[in-house]
């Protein structure tokens, strides 16, 4: 993820405070977003280690993150 993208979605969360996705667990929602400060690799092998379930909501907030921006 570059600079710019992580700067839009940093003042996205500003703007908009919590993301509204019903379906997040909150213990997910706050390892996502520390997905963020992650370097590449890190961030690759932590989405695979992810279950079904959870690489569902990981995008769910993903989509929720970028329509907000």
């Amino acid at each position: 993820m570059d600079t710019m993208t992580l700067r839009r979605i940093l003042q996205a969360q500003y703007r908009f405070g919590e993301f509204p996705c019903d379906n997040i667990d909150p213990a997910n929602k706050e390892y996502f977003e520390s997905m963020f400060r992650m370097e590449p690799m890190e961030r690759i092998d932590a989405y695979m280690a992810m279950t079904p379930e959870v690489r569902s909501q990981y995008w769910s907030y993903w989509t929720d993150v970028r329509h907000r921006l």
